[in-house]
């Protein structure tokens, strides 16, 4: 993937085995893709090298998660620790 000043950027979207966890920790959800992308670079610069695009969301949101989790304990580990607190807010997505 390129950004507009033809320099090669970290891919934002993954088809990684994190996507298809059932909790997802999701840090915001966009309405232009574009925002969606931003966020996931500026969580990727802060250490969170897993974080990605999960999709689109019924109502037409790209949702940003950046942690994928097999159960609801794991997740509210990660969304309550004490570097987490510093991504003001951020929920948990439970995914069918």
């Amino acid at each position: 993937q390129t950004n507009t000043s033809g320099v090669a950027s970290t891919p934002v979207r993954t088809n990684s085995a994190m996507a298809t966890k059932k909790y997802q920790v999701i840090a915001g959800a966009f309405k232009d893709e574009k925002n969606a992308e931003t966020r996931v670079k500026q969580l990727q610069k802060l250490g969170y090298k897993n974080a990605f695009v999960l999709g689109m969301n019924a109502r037409g949101l790209y949702q940003v998660s950046y942690g994928g989790f097999d159960s609801m304990d794991e997740a509210k580990l990660q969304q309550n620790s004490k570097e987490e607190k510093k991504l003001d807010g951020g929920w948990i997505l439970t995914q069918p």
